[in-house]
């Protein structure tokens, strides 16, 4: 594994929790949902491309906004991103990732999109250290 991707697991597992993604008093338990929508984003990010990928996520329309929510991915992504370029700074939950992405036509940059592609497979590697949990 590249060091890079070695040195961002401790922030994603405190994304991960801090994204409510993780659940429980000890917020160590996820919902099974999660393992199968950050792989499926990675993927669809790949086939339909980062933008379309991105605002299919984000809109919840029909699923619940709650335990299972995919939009929690791509908070939990632009999380990693936002304290990556300005730690230190006070998160704004209610960001979208897709608008950020719509900002200066960020959304074409491939750097971003290693970025964000090296940030999915940290968060599935981090997803692995919390107890996963069946829906219920």
């Amino acid at each position: 594994m590249k060091k890079i991707l070695q040195d961002l697991i401790p922030d994603a597992i405190q994304v991960i929790k801090d994204t409510g993604i993780a659940s429980g008093s000890d917020q160590m338990k996820v919902n099974s949902l999660f393992k199968g929508y950050i792989s499926s984003y990675g993927a669809s990010i790949v086939q339909s491309g980062l933008l379309s990928s991105t605002i299919f996520f984000e809109n919840d329309e029909g699923t619940e906004q709650g335990v299972g929510s995919r939009r929690k991915i791509c908070q939990a992504i632009l999380l990693m991103l936002d304290r990556e370029s300005n730690p230190g700074k006070i998160f704004n939950a209610n960001k979208l990732m897709h608008k950020y992405l719509l900002a200066n036509k960020k959304y074409q940059d491939p750097q971003l999109l290693a970025k964000i592609m090296d940030k999915i497979v940290v968060l599935k590697i981090a997803l692995r250290t919390f107890n996963i949990q069946d829906d219920e």
